[in-house]
């Protein structure tokens, strides 16, 4: 009966199909091997060895009772009491007496650390193999099964059961020990089995399952009905995983899995479920998992099973004439897939409980197991599953290359079950099989599949086995003349070019298409273009398809091209309608190489443009424009003479070039007219305006023979005879209006009298004259003209419109008088006005005629403005008659008899006194002497003309523009504008573009050029460039703060990134901050050879190169594949890949730096240095020394170095505290003066500073718990300006003085320089004057050494960044300082930054500016500053 929640699964008989030996099973050889003698075609799927080194000795005194298999080892425990450790090929390891009596289980913890064994004697041992840790628990009656906890180190406990029906759990703890009974059932236990949390045994009940987690029970698997008892057939339990348990019990086998339950059910979490139940005709010894399928080590048949069901004692007789054990696979299908039967020694004689099956755990989750292992008491025999090298063979020797061939492939590419087995078969033995089919195929004649089977297995390593193998193979195939079928694979190098010719040869003939896809996919070394070229010129004169005739001429352009002969291949271009191919011809200006191509060049046109299209589409075309624009390189008549045979062509391209230059075309203008009046008979009227090159008489014959009247009337026109012109008009056209605008154009009055007469008696030429004759006509002689009884039609509408427009023109003049009288009087009024008001005379005024002032002196002034003393304008006796006394006693004696009282009366009196007097002056008519004088020289202008400089309204200015000199007559009354219109009408600049620059800034349209006080010959400047105006960007502008990241790349012209092809950031971050050092990039590209040298070093710098010259040209990410491929060739370290993930392992960067810098140390080297030793490299000066013997002198060495190591402790914050530490360390070594070791004191001090100062952040430790190296994520704050001076020997800090005072000036500078540009001057100081840099003379030695520090000082370039936990692991970046004015302009921000940065992320390229930089510290889990790289600060 099934327990709760389990449900019934498939139950089937399984018959026996007897005990075949298949696979190696058979009588064992002597060296442990079985031997096959099985004649069936089934290949066998296991391979069994008996384990040989120890084994047989240790079972020539005892017998083996059980097994265990672990990771590392295998445990056995004999009838002896013995507990006995191996490894899986039989070596004794360990071995103790751990009990009296037979071990009947033993149990490994999951770290393999601890032994736990169970015998008859009662006890349970548990043994340390790595210590003395052992406990002994006594429970006095035999102990048939044992289970140790997994985590034991931990939990020190175990599981344990046998004749007494109980299931103990030994717990140990650190305040007490002692025993809890799981469970109690009648009968023994007889095997335990405890995986996780879960405790699975087998008793009378059945098997129970116990979760020690919870201190409970979860769920009985009965025992199948009709199962024997349970004592006499050991319960194999196996875990297969934690949730699945595998059971074989007697003759049957099942797969229990255990499920959750919901949240809301009853009972425990876990329930148990049948998936799946078979019964068998044999006894289950062993069980386990090979691939998907069932591994079952069976014994006997049904006659064993049926008898355990009767024996009714529980004994189990010898039976002496027992069958050998057998191992069978079993499919999910309960279909038996092999049966083989194993002859252990002594197998006759022993029982079902005397084997035992284990399993070995392979070595990675999801790959197939290692082996299982069988023991029988006197053998342990290793089973595999059988390899790619057994299956291989046993392919080969029935002739299935095919099939072996394809397993093999499919183990390469780690598919299919033979994936893990890869190694087994070399690649010179698969090629070697695949080489013996293809001739099989050859000599059968199937020359198809050979090939195929050649161009898999041939190897395209280029070496002289490679090489001899693919000419032999392409011999065999054009012997059978079958060359096509491997001709597109032949490798591309290597081979004699011969070969090469022979194939091109025989596809010529055979496969053209073909014949063309290798010439294109073929280097060019590989054959004689040339010799090619002519063999397939001599080919095409004989094809006759179509199709092979285009592949040919693809095939000469192609090869032309190669042979730089243009002239030649622009040909093929062109009649196979090569896209691109006329902007080629201007793009790389091969003009004379289609100077007799025109032909060509129009068909490229009409094949573009497609179909019928009209004139003007045709005249814009690219290939009619490549003829006339560059009429220098392909003279006009050359064209001509190719284009007469095409009479339309000719036509669009003369028609071109009229639009382009009319004087051009002129020596075909004849032919011109014959082309219109053919092809475009509508444009011939606007060429004959146009041209006056053609020949009127050959024009009006062309157009007579086509009957163009418009035409010829224009022709007769320009040659004198009008009156035949407007007879063919009147006669053949009869168009009045046209007759009508012709006599107007030649505005002839013989041509009106002409058409008067003719119109007499023509009643439509009567009306159209009145209609349209306009002005140029008499109405009333036309109509007295026509003669009486003629009938017109319409002559009264006509005659009607005539007086209504004349009638029209009266109410017009009229109304026009009117609106000039309203506008006389109204301006009159205004003049009016404008005279009565009064006009302010200042004081400071000064009269125009003696230029003295008018202060207290009468003043007279006139409307013109100008002012003068009275005395000045006044004749004498005028003036007497005049004066202001006079009048006011006149105007007192009409007033005698009013009395004058007080000042306003007396001010009104003088009013009223100068009115009348201004009324006397008058009387004489007073003129302005300036307007008098002004009126006489305009008047004697009119006859001889005046010069500017006697205007007062204009003036002669000089206006320079680029270098020079425009006079340009100024009106003084007139607006800006109009001076801007002058001078564009002189230079062509427009007035818009136009900058004058005037006293008080520009000139402005709307400013009045008398309010500048020019005067004659003052020079003015104008800024400006002639030509159109700039149009109004396409785009909208887009400020920096408002771009994305990609944009602002775009604006910025910011570098290119490098792709990470699989976890290689840590070489990206590297490249960028190389790139930082300009020195080495131009070391680089002086490094001579490519990358194919014989030396890798030199390879790998080689494709350094090119990929720092990828970067320079590219704006986007770009793959390092080549680089990538020479670093792993050097360095196969960096190739690792991760085993349990897949892919490549992250490496670390620094590594990647050193090993880099070391590399191109060698292949950069000239002479005895090297841009690296002398740009990166310094010398240290290293003294060691002991205070344990002081009078042991000190040792001194010195040693170059390329970086400074930071080392990481908890005292160091600050980045100069870890170099110091590193310079200072103290180590142990051998004392010759003590005789034994002691610790030295070795301080390090820098000698000589390089340019480029690389620092390294010891930020990885080993971390022995969990194998890696740990990161330390502390907190080192570095500068962006780092001095190392205190590091320097004091006599390199003595030759440094001069320069490091330099840079203190300089820097003093620049901080002065940011304060004045940011307008923070010192408080104290009025005005800050910035004094020249003092001069300094540079130590000669440092002077003298090329690519040191003088100054040891430095400024922050590059750093690389690492984000993670674990060198091997994370993700690497690098920063890389922008100079300034380089790579496009610098972002606006508001951080007062001094530099901004790029930060590669790959190929994702950003900018930051310093304080991000400073930011990476460390002291979290952001990225981490981990190799720094400084330059030189500048000393100017």
């Amino acid at each position: 009966m099934l327990s709760e929640g389990s449900t019934d699964a498939d139950t089937a008989s399984l018959a026996s199909n007897g005990a075949s030996d298949l696979g190696s099973a058979g009588a064992p050889k002597a060296s442990g091997e079985f031997e096959d003698d099985s004649e069936d075609e089934d290949e066998p799927a296991l391979r069994y060895k008996r384990l040989g080194g120890s084994v047989p000795g240790l079972f020539e005194k005892d017998t083996a009772s059980t097994l265990r298999a672990c990771e590392r080892f295998l445990v056995l425990g004999t009838h002896w009491g013995n507990v006995i450790v191996i490894d899986v090929e039989g070596n004794l390891i360990k071995q103790w007496r751990a009990h009296s009596a037979t071990v009947n289980s033993v149990s490994v913890d999951v770290d393999s650390e601890y032994v736990a064994s169970a015998g008859d004697d009662g006890r349970v041992v548990v043994h340390g193999l790595y210590n003395d840790d052992i406990t002994i628990v006594d429970y006095s009656r035999p102990v048939k099964a044992v289970a140790i906890d997994p985590m034991f180190s931990r939990r020190r406990r175990f599981v344990c059961g046998g004749t007494g029906g109980q299931v103990i759990m030994y717990e140990k703890k650190w305040y007490a020990k002692g025993d809890t009974i799981l469970f109690t059932s009648a009968g023994p236990i007889l095997s335990i089995q405890w995986m996780d949390s879960l405790v699975a045994w087998a008793c009378d009940e059945g098997v129970q399952v116990y979760d020690v987690g919870r201190a409970m029970r979860i769920t009985q698997i009965a025992r199948p009905e009709g199962s024997p008892r349970a004592d006499l057939f050991t319960c194999r339990l196996q875990w297969r995983d934690s949730r699945t348990l595998d059971i074989g019990w007697a003759d049957f086998v099942q797969v229990v899995v255990l499920k959750e339950r919901a949240p809301d059910a009853l009972g425990p979490l876990l329930y148990a479920e049948i998936s799946v139940l078979f019964r068998t005709d044999f006894v289950v010894c062993g069980l386990a998992l090979y691939r998907s399928q069932f591994l079952v080590l069976t014994y006997g048949d049904h006659g064993t099973v049926d008898q355990g069901r009767v024996d009714s004692d529980g004994g189990q007789e010898r039976n002496r004439n027992a069958q050998p054990p057998e191992l069978r696979v079993i499919s999910r299908n309960i279909e038996e897939m092999s049966s083989d039967a194993l002859p252990l020694d002594g197998y006759s004689l022993l029982q079902p409980n005397d084997y035992m099956l284990a399993y070995w755990p392979p070595a990675k989750a999801g790959e197939d197991p290692d082996a299982w292992f069988i023991l029988s008491p006197k053998q342990l025999v290793a089973v595999r599953p059988r390899g790619l090298a057994d299956h291989v063979q046993w392919l080969t020797e029935r002739e299935n290359y095919q099939q072996a061939l394809s397993d093999i492939e499919d183990a390469y590419a780690e598919r299919g079950p033979w994936a893990m087995y890869r190694d087994q078969v070399k690649e010179a033995e698969y090629r070697a099989i695949g080489q013996d089919y293809a001739q099989l195929l050859m000599d059968a004649g199937e020359w198809a599949e050979a090939a195929q089977i050649c161009l898999r297995v041939l190897p395209r390593s280029g070496d002289a086995d490679s090489v001899a193998a693919w000419e032999t193979w392409i011999f065999a195939f054009a012997e059978a003349n079958a060359l096509q079928l491997v001709a597109g694979h032949i490798p591309t190098a290597g081979l004699s070019s011969t070969v090469y010719e022979m194939v091109l040869a025989f596809l010529l003939t055979s496969d053209i298409a073909q014949f063309k896809e290798l010439v294109f996919a073929w280097p060019p070394g590989l054959f004689n273009a040339f010799s090619v070229a002519l063999a397939v010129e001599d080919q095409l004169e004989k094809a006759a398809a179509a199709g092979d005739r285009g592949a040919l001429q693809e095939t000469l352009a192609f090869l032309y091209d190669r042979l730089n002969q243009p002239a030649k291949s622009l040909k093929y271009h062109l009649e196979l309608f090569t896209p691109g191919v006329l902007d080629r011809i201007g793009r790389e200006n091969l003009f004379d190489a289609v100077r007799d191509k025109a032909e060509l060049v129009m068909r490229y046109d009409d094949h573009e443009l497609g179909g019928e299209r009209p004139l003007r589409d045709r005249c814009e075309a690219k290939g009619v424009l490549l003829l006339t624009d560059n009429t220098d390189a392909i003279p006009c008549a050359s064209v001509v003479k190719q284009l007469v045979c095409s009479p339309e062509h000719l036509h669009v391209y003369l028609h071109t070039l009229l639009g382009k230059d009319a004087h051009l075309g002129a020596p075909f203008a004849d032919l011109q007219v014959e082309l219109y009046a053919e092809y475009d008979p509508g444009r011939l009227g606007s060429f004959l305006r146009i041209s006056t090159y053609y020949t009127f008489d050959r024009a009006l014959e062309i157009c007579e023979e086509r009957g163009l009247v418009p035409e010829m009337v224009f022709i007769l026109g320009r040659m004198g005879d009008n009156h035949r012109a407007l007879m063919l008009i009147i006669e053949r056209l009869r168009d009045v209006p046209r007759a009508i605008e012709f006599a107007k154009e030649q505005n002839d009055p013989e041509l009106w009298s002409d058409l008067m007469v003719y119109s007499r008696d023509k009643p439509e030429f009567i009306v159209g004259l009145l209609e349209l004759g306009g002005t140029l006509t008499n109405p009333t002689k036309l109509i007295r003209s026509v003669p009486p009884g003629l009938v017109v039609p319409d002559i009264r509408r006509a005659l009607t419109n005539v007086l209504y427009d004349y009638h029209l023109q009266v109410e017009l003049c009229t109304d026009c008088k009117h609106v000039l009288d309203a506008d006389c009087e109204l301006l009159s009024e205004g003049l009016r006005m404008v005279q009565h008001q009064g006009m302010s005379v200042e004081e400071e005024h000064v009269c125009l005629v003696c230029q003295d002032s008018l202060a207290g002196s009468a003043a007279l002034a006139f409307w013109c403005g100008h002012v003068f003393h009275d005395r000045c304008v006044l004749h004498p006796d005028v003036l007497l008659k005049t004066m202001l006394r006079s009048a006011s006693e006149l105007a007192l004696g009409r007033r005698s008899n009013r009395l004058v009282q007080g000042s306003i009366e007396q001010r009104r009196m003088l009013t009223l006194g100068k009115l009348d007097r201004t009324m006397l002056i008058r009387q004489y008519h007073p003129v302005c002497p300036v307007c008098a004088e002004y009126d006489q020289k305009k008047m004697a202008q009119m006859h001889t003309g005046w010069s500017s400089a006697e205007r007062k309204d204009h003036c002669e200015e000089p206006v320079k523009w680029q270098g020079k000199k425009y006079e340009v007559e100024v009106d003084t009354t007139q607006p800006g504008e109009m001076f801007k219109m002058q001078l564009y009408s002189l230079t062509g600049v427009e007035p818009d573009r136009q900058k004058i620059l005037v006293k008080g800034g520009q000139l402005k349209d709307d400013t009045s050029m008398s309010a500048l006080g020019l005067v004659n010959g003052q020079i003015l400047m104008m800024m400006g460039t002639a030509g159109e105006l700039p149009k109004a960007p396409q785009q909208p502008v887009k400020f920096m703060e408002d771009m994305t990241e990609d944009e602002m790349a775009q604006a910025l012209s910011i570098p290119a990134g490098l792709t990470n092809l699989g976890n290689t950031c840590y070489m990206n971050a590297t490249l960028q901050c190389l790139k930082a050092v300009p020195e080495l990039k131009q070391a680089l590209d002086s490094l001579a050879g490519g990358m194919g040298q014989s030396d890798p070093r030199n390879n790998l710098a080689a494709s350094m190169r090119q990929l720092y010259d990828q970067l320079s040209a590219s704006s986007d990410g770009v793959p390092p594949l080549v680089f990538l491929q020479f670093l792993r060739q050097v360095f196969p370290k960096f190739g690792a890949q991760d085993r349990q993930h897949g892919g490549f392992m992250q490496q670390d960067a620094e590594e990647c730096w050193n090993e880099l810098l070391t590399t191109l140390d060698h292949a950069l080297k000239k002479g005895d240095s090297s841009v690296v030793e002398q740009y990166m490299s310094g010398t240290m000066v290293t003294t060691l020394s002991t205070e344990e013997a002081p009078e042991e002198k000190a040792t001194v060495r010195e040693q170059m170095f390329r970086k400074l190591d930071c080392i990481i402790d908890k005292s160091v914050n600050y980045v100069a505290q870890g170099i110091s530490k590193g310079l200072e360390q103290v180590i142990e070594k051998n004392s010759e003066t003590l005789g034994r070791n002691a610790d030295y004191k070795a301080v390090s001090r820098i000698a000589r500073l390089p340019e480029y100062l690389t620092v390294a952040f010891n930020r990885f430790s080993w971390k022995a718990s969990e194998s890696v190296e740990a990161k330390i994520v502390k907190s080192v704050k570095y500068p962006l300006d780092l001095d190392v001076t205190e590091f320097c020997t004091e006599e390199l800090q003595a030759r440094m003085r001069p320069a490091r005072q330099r840079v203190r000036d300089i820097d003093d500078r620049l901080a002065m320089e940011r304060k004045l540009k940011a307008g923070k001057r010192p408080a104290q100081q009025e005005e800050v004057v910035v004094d020249p840099l003092p001069p300094f003379e540079l130590d000669e030695s440092l002077k003298a050494d090329v690519g040191c520090n003088p100054s040891g000082v430095y400024e922050l370039v590059g750093v690389v960044t690492h984000i993670g936990r674990s060198a091997n692991s994370g993700h690497y970046m690098g920063w890389v300082r922008k100079e300034k004015g380089v790579g496009g302009p610098e972002p606006k921000s508001g951080a007062d930054t001094r530099n901004w940065w790029y930060k590669f992320d790959d190929d994702e390229v950003s900018m930051v500016t310093d304080e991000d930089i400073l930011k990476l510290c460390g002291g979290g889990d952001w990225h981490t500053a981990y190799v720094t790289l400084y330059r030189a600060k500048q000393l100017n």
